[in-house]
This record gives C-alpha cells, structure tokens and sequence, in this order.
C-alpha cells in the first residue's frame, strides 16, 4: 500500500484498450499524471469531495437533532478539554481503561485505531498528494525508507486483519455479556469492520500481485506480498 498509487498506475495502463498507448494514457502533464483528458488527481479529490459532501451532510443531520438540547456551558477550560478530548480520541483512554481489571479488548480496539491512522498517512502521501505530485513520495522518503515503511505496512496489514477477525468473533458470535445488547451490536460496527478488513487485504494483495507480475523496487521487497506473490511462480 505503500506505493499503491504508483502499482495502480502502472496496472491501470496494463488494463486499458491496446489502442490506447502508454503515452496516449499515461502523458505528464507538470508534476500530474494524465489518465485520457483528465489528470488523475480530479478524479482522486473528486470523489473525495463527493465524501465529504455525504460526511457533512449526515454530521449536520445529526448536529441540528443535537442542537435542539438545553445549552450547556462547553467552551470553558479550553485547554483543558482539548487535552481531555484528545486522550479519549487519540489516546483511545476510555477503550483502554479496562485492561487493567483483564479486559484485552481494548487493546485490540486501539491497535485498529492506531494502526488505521497509519495506513491514513500513507493515503494521504502516496494516493491524494500524489496524484497531485507524482515526484513527493520519492522526495519525501528515499529508496530505503520507502523499502522500511512498505515492510511496516505489510506485517501491520497482517496483524490488523488478525485482529479485526478476532473483533468479530468476540462481538458477534463468542460474545461477552455487555455487549449483547443490540446499542452494542450495531450494523454500523459490522460494517466499518468489514471495510477496514478489505482494506487489508487490499494491501497484501497489491503487493503480492506487483511481485507476481514481475515487479521490483522497495515497494516488491516485503515479506508477506513477496510470499504470496512468490506462490505464483512456482
């Protein structure tokens, strides 16, 4: 995933029309890639806004079912409530406050957490500036740290679907009683489980297939995708 807009490039001028060629498709156009008449990143921030629009519709739906509430005294302590809020969103403070009475899920909900900030990061720098500067990855990260942070993804992407199948498990079929209850058997939960799950596997698996088709680079030499890929070519 590291580089998954780079591999999708190189796929995607393998799966267009053979009369279109690589130079018809794939034209620099200043630091963008120019996929047909369109550069790539209209299409990227293009469906990002579509997104956002749907994001921001459903938060003031539910914002204005909020506001009709009595007013309460929520902007004092600034600085104090910003810290607060910000353990309990980054710090995953409440889903770990019962690990200490033997309760391990939490750690599983925060290593989703934190590790699906992660692969946002690697959105943010390979997929959404990239498409914008084909050139910033490779600027930002030098061959080595892109050939680190592609194995980092790799084994993470591996160990957060572990942990999604075990968050199903315990919240849908072995499951403990306060969370039987349907507030804590949301199809909403399910759902986001789902996502973040083929989110993973998307990863392995555009590793695995840019190795079986031949492909090279930091971004080939991972563990898990090189396995997979290397199957293939037995």
């Amino acid at each position: 995933m590291i580089k998954l807009g780079f591999v999708l490039n190189k796929q995607i001028l393998k799966l267009l029309p053979g009369q279109l060629t690589s130079g018809e498709v794939g034209v620099e156009f200043g630091s963008s890639r120019r996929y047909g008449p369109f550069p790539l990143w209209v299409g990227v921030f293009v469906l990002l806004g579509l997104a956002l629009a749907i994001f921001h519709y459903a938060f003031y739906v539910r914002l204005s079912d909020w506001s009709q509430g009595k007013e309460d005294a929520r902007f004092d302590r600034p600085w104090e409530r910003l810290w607060g809020a910000l353990l309990i969103s980054l710090g995953q403070q409440k889903v770990l406050q019962r690990v200490k009475y033997g309760d391990y899920a939490g750690i599983g909900h925060a290593t989703i957490f934190w590790g699906f900030l992660t692969f946002m990061l690697s959105y943010v720098i390979f997929i959404f500036v990239a498409s914008v500067n084909s050139g910033f990855p490779e600027w930002l990260l030098p061959e080595t740290g892109v050939m680190v942070y592609s194995r980092y993804l790799d084994v993470l992407a591996a160990v957060l679907a572990v942990v999604l199948v075990w968050a199903f498990v315990r919240r849908w079929v072995l499951t403990p009683r306060r969370l039987s209850y349907d507030l804590t058997r949301h199809s909403d939960a399910l759902i986001i489980v789902l996502l973040i799950m083929g989110l993973m596997i998307s990863t392995i698996l555009t590793h695995a297939f840019w190795v079986a088709e031949g492909g090279h680079g930091p971004e080939a030499d991972v563990w898990i995708g090189k396995a997979l890929g290397g199957c293939s070519q037995i």
